[in-house]
């Protein structure tokens, strides 16, 4: 998990927690160290309600605002982060 203090990063690849807050989320930044090391943190900001896409794809969403009620999603980059969110209705939704 990245570290969620101000002012600190996690060296290496994280993730940020899930909120018991649906109003809030945790999102992730990548940031420097002052020697250039490249490293991750964790911010909250306010949640927008997700919009479950129904499809059969494999994939998570990775527009904004939309997710999928299907767990077991994966994104499809590697370089994008799965996160839970909620639809406006409070289910739990995923998306990259």
């Amino acid at each position: 998990i990245c570290t969620t203090d101000v002012g600190t990063c996690t060296p290496e690849p994280c993730s940020c927690p899930t909120s018991r807050d649906p109003a809030v989320e945790w999102g992730k930044k990548t940031l420097m160290t002052s020697d250039g090391t490249k490293c991750w943190a964790c911010e909250k900001r306010a949640a927008a309600a997700g919009i479950a896409v129904d499809d059969d794809s494999g994939f998570c969403p990775n527009s904004p605002g939309r997710c999928s009620l299907k767990r077991s999603c994966k994104c499809e980059s590697s370089s994008d982060t799965k996160r839970v969110m909620r639809t406006k209705d409070g289910q739990k939704c995923w998306t990259c």
